[in-house]
C-alpha cells in the first residue's frame, strides 16, 4: 500500500487495475484507522479485479479492438470479420498504422463536433502510446490520445474526449470540473469504472502489449 501525503481537504483510496493500493491523505491524518473503515469496501474492489484477471486469463494471444476480442489470423491483406470477430492481419507493423490512422480520423472528428458543444477551443491534437493515460491535454490546449483507446468501446471514446475537452475550462478534477462533464456525458461515473477495468484487459492483453512497442 503506497501511502501519499498531500494537501488535500478529503482523504481519498484508489485501487489501480492492477491491483495496487494508493491512499491520498493530508499530513497528519489517520490513514490506518481511514484504512481500517475502508476496509469492506477495499476487499470489494480487490476481488472484482481479481475475477476481471481470471476472465481475461485465456484471452492473451487475442486482440481487443472496439471493446471485442478478435481472433487474429495471418493473411496478406488486413481485413475485419465483425460477426465471427476474426481479423485477418499481415504484420503487427501494419495492424498498428491501421489502428493509428483509424483513431486519429475519429478523433479529429469528434473532438471538432464536441468541442462545440463544450465551447471550447483547442490546438492540436496527437495519437500517441500512453502507458499510464488514456489521454492529456497541455496548458497550449493540445491533446493527446492513446493509441490503445481502440480497444476501448466507442462510447468510452467520446467520453475521454468530453473529459479532456472539459479540462478547457476547468484544468483541476474540482466539482466545477465534473458538473462540466456531466452536462455532455450524464453517466461518467459508469465510465471512469469500466476505463478501469479496460485498463486491465489492456495490460494483459499480449497483443496490445506488442502493438505499445511497436
Amino acid at each position: 500500500m503506497e501511502i501519499i501525503r498531500r494537501r488535500v481537504k478529503y482523504p481519498r483510496i484508489e485501487i489501480k487495475p492492477e491491483g495496487k493500493i494508493k491512499v491520498i491523505a493530508p499530513p497528519g491524518y489517520d490513514v490506518s484507522g481511514f484504512v481500517k473503515r475502508k476496509q469492506a469496501w477495499i476487499d470489494k474492489k480487490l476481488k472484482e479485479i481479481s475475477g476481471l484477471k481470471r476472465q481475461v486469463e485465456n484471452k492473451d494471444d487475442k486482440f481487443l479492438l472496439n471493446g471485442s476480442y478478435y481472433e487474429l489470423k495471418a493473411g496478406s491483406a488486413l481485413e475485419i470479420d465483425s460477426i465471427r470477430n476474426i481479423m485477418v492481419m499481415p504484420e503487427l507493423t501494419e495492424l498498428h498504422s491501421w489502428i493509428k490512422e483509424k483513431l486519429r480520423e475519429e478523433v479529429s472528428y469528434k473532438v471538432k463536433y464536441i468541442s462545440r458543444l463544450v465551447d471550447v477551443n483547442y490546438s492540436k491534437i496527437y495519437i500517441k502510446r500512453q502507458k499510464t493515460r488514456w489521454a492529456s491535454c497541455s496548458g497550449k490546449g493540445n491533446l493527446s490520445f492513446n493509441v490503445a483507446m481502440m480497444a476501448l468501446p466507442e462510447t468510452l471514446r467520446e467520453y475521454i474526449i468530453i473529459h479532456e475537452l472539459s479540462h478547457q475550462l476547468e484544468r483541476n478534477h474540482s466539482k466545477k470540473f465534473w458538473k462540466i462533464v456531466e452536462q455532455h456525458y450524464p453517466n461518467y461515473k459508469k465510465a471512469r469504472e469500466e476505463l478501469k477495468q479496460y485498463s486491465l484487459m489492456v495490460a494483459k492483453n499480449g497483443i496490445w502489449n506488442k502493438l505499445m512497442e511497436c
